[in-house]
């Protein structure tokens, strides 16, 4: 099933802000350090563990495009990460705590990141 132009649209302006998650990765380094903390090492952890989370949650999220719906997936994905980082924003930060989140906000960044430039790729003009 090809995407329709509204959903291709939707993709177009929702990639970069899930890859400003990348982006801003040195400044969030930098407040882990200042504010909650941590050591360097740990920020760092806290960062990979994120990265990790997105790049394992690629292949199967895009084995679940096969039985489930674009929007589901990235509607889920969306609001799982949202819940994820506003959790994060008010709790008291430890480094486990950091560690867990972020590792499943990164799957879900990860989830919604594939979907959405698979719309695009399959779009009529990526």
């Amino acid at each position: 099933m090809s995407p329709t132009s509204v959903e291709t649209r939707s993709a177009v302006i929702l990639a970069p802000i899930i890859a400003a998650n990348v982006l801003v990765m040195p400044i969030y380094v930098g407040g882990l350090i200042n504010f909650s903390g941590l050591t360097l090492n740990q920020a760092l952890n806290v960062v990979s563990l994120e990265m990790w989370g997105m790049a394992l949650a690629i292949f199967p999220t895009l084995l679940l495009l096969r039985i489930g719906s674009y929007k589901t997936i990235v509607s889920g994905a969306l609001l799982l990460m949202t819940s994820i980082y506003l959790l994060i924003s008010f709790a008291e930060p430890s480094y486990e705590l950091l560690a867990v989140a972020r590792f499943l906000g990164g799957l879900a960044a990860g989830s919604a990141m594939s979907v959405i430039l698979a719309i695009i790729g399959q779009s009529e003009k990526p």
